[in-house]
């Protein structure tokens, strides 16, 4: 494990590349919520070895209060992932064995999210979004509605409140998360990106509606979106469950989109 500079506290990261290349696309891959760099199921590990393979160097960082990540999860909110994610991107940039022009980010769940909310910020060649919790505040963007009321008013009243996830886990979320998650708006940040783009969702996604997939690629304005839906698929595609059948089929895809574009 390496840590990358941070001005709020140093990320825990894991960057990898290929040893012969001296020149080589890169990806900075962006977990969920609540999760880590290696992602649910290790679902991003694997698709991390796969781009290894594909001479694709890979940095995969534990975000706010996640995995080795030291910081409380008070800090736990949309504007500090954002800012997290902007000097993971701009470190990749940095490295010299790294194509700078040929720089992207896959990203899972809320980390589709945080990444919607810069796209506009860095110069990003291309993005991968998993079952991205997209949308603006007037469509549930990854859990039920009357959870997510009830857990805005318990922070309205007390300035936190407990959410059990759908592993049993129980995470406590603050206000400026629920406050960051009201205020912020994808849809307009997308609109004004125009490098390549691969929504990828679930068809039995029961955490983040595929319609809100569906919707997010209606607003795009660039050439270049493709929208690729995998049947039978949960929020994780399974992953999670230790089936890696549908993962790996669509890690399949994915990747020769990628090659197709770096």
């Amino acid at each position: 494990m390496m840590w990358i500079p941070f001005s709020l506290g140093n990320l825990p990261a894991k960057f990898r590349y290929p040893q012969k290349e001296q020149n080589c696309p890169a990806v900075l891959m962006v977990h969920g919520f609540d999760s880590n760099k290696e992602g649910d199921g290790q679902m991003l590990e694997l698709l991390a070895e796969r781009l290894l393979q594909a001479n694709i160097a890979v940095l995969q960082v534990d975000f706010c209060s996640c995995g080795d990540n030291p910081a409380s999860k008070k800090e736990y909110c949309l504007t500090r992932l954002e800012q997290e994610v902007k000097a993971a991107f701009q470190w990749l940039l940095q490295q010299p064995m790294v194509q700078k022009d040929h720089c992207g980010i896959i990203a899972h769940s809320l980390g589709a999210r945080v990444t919607s909310l810069v796209s506009n910020q860095l110069p990003i060649s291309f993005l991968v979004f998993l079952n991205g919790a997209l949308g603006d505040k007037y469509r549930t963007p990854w859990f039920l509605k009357e959870e997510l009321y009830r857990i805005e008013e318990e922070c309205k009243i007390q300035g936190y409140s407990n959410m059990i996830k759908g592993d049993g886990k129980t995470i406590t979320l603050y206000q400026q998360f629920m406050l960051d998650l009201e205020s912020s708006c994808p849809d307009d940040c997308l609109k004004q990106y125009q490098n390549s783009i691969l929504i990828v969702y679930g068809e039995q996604d029961p955490t983040v509606d595929p319609r809100v997939s569906q919707q997010t690629y209606q607003v795009l304005t660039t050439n270049d979106k493709t929208l690729l839906p995998i049947p039978n698929a949960n929020h994780t595609f399974q992953a999670k469950t230790g089936d890696l059948t549908i993962w790996n089929g669509c890690m399949d895809q994915i990747l020769p989109w990628l090659l197709a574009r770096i």
